[in-house]
């Protein structure tokens, strides 16, 4: 892997929806393993080692390992876990559009002397000057990372260019990360998501605070998913705004937030 093991992304809201049935022992050990997850790769499948890595005695980890292990997916003999993989190979991904910006940025200076030897000159310093810069690039670009499949970039898909140009995007979203997750989906799942714009942009501005989800995990995760233009009414709206609101502790719930804190 990569230098991306520096951030790791935690998505504060997904994180407390997936783990509610947890205890407080077990929040810290699935926490410890996400973290020794994202910086050794997938865990052995032995209870013994997990149990060092959760840093539980073996009586908490019988009475949890059953919850625990059903976070990750056997495979190849290691402990998979399908969120971290994508998140790692998006950050990895990322980093690697920044690098091939960088190296063309330079190549193209480096061509405006017009000298007989300056394309040739212009790779060569454009090359490490470009990676020079890359370890910068790598400790903050997973940061802003959505998960990213591993699937074949080429020519625009069908149907790619109006979706990108109808969500609301910034600054910071990668369209050619998108164009992979939108090459993953089915024809189906491609209109549903391009239908499903409108409803998410309507709920999104129901709150002027919140910023719209990466376009790849709107893809990759489904978000795209009851959120259809037929789907998705004033009253549906509010129903998603208020679970929203209910997991992030903000208006009519951010007393309970506060009292569950102290």
């Amino acid at each position: 892997m990569t230098d991306v093991k520096r951030w790791m992304p935690l998505y504060i809201a997904d994180y407390l929806t997936d783990t509610a049935h947890l205890g407080t022992i077990e929040h810290g050990a699935y926490f410890l393993l996400m973290t020794h997850y994202w910086g050794h790769g997938p865990l052995p499948a032995d209870d013994t080692q997990l149990r060092k890595v959760a840093r539980m005695t073996a009586r908490e980890w019988t009475e949890s390992r059953g919850v625990l292990r059903a976070f990750f997916r056997l495979e190849g003999g290691l402990l998979h876990h399908k969120r971290i993989d994508a998140e790692i190979a998006g950050a990895e991904a990322m980093i690697e559009t920044k690098s091939e910006a960088g190296r063309e940025g330079a190549r193209k200076r480096w061509q405006k002397h017009d000298t007989p030897n300056a394309p040739a000159n212009g790779k060569a310093m454009a090359d490490p000057l470009a990676n020079a810069q890359q370890t910068q690039w790598q400790r903050d670009a997973h940061s802003h990372s959505p998960p990213t499949a591993e699937v074949a970039v080429g020519p625009p898909a069908p149907l790619f260019e109006d979706f990108w140009k109808t969500y609301p995007t910034d600054k910071i979203m990668s369209k050619k990360a998108a164009l992979v997750q939108w090459k993953g989906l089915s024809e189906q799942d491609r209109s549903a998501a391009l239908a499903a714009v409108s409803g998410f942009k309507a709920f999104c501005s129901k709150d002027k605070t919140y910023r719209p989800v990466h376009a790849c995990r709107f893809l990759s995760e489904r978000r795209f998913d009851g959120f259809t233009a037929d789907a998705v009414g004033p009253a549906k709206a509010a129903e998603l705004q208020d679970r929203a609101d209910q997991l992030m502790g903000r208006g009519k719930y951010a007393a309970n937030f506060q009292d569950t804190a102290q």
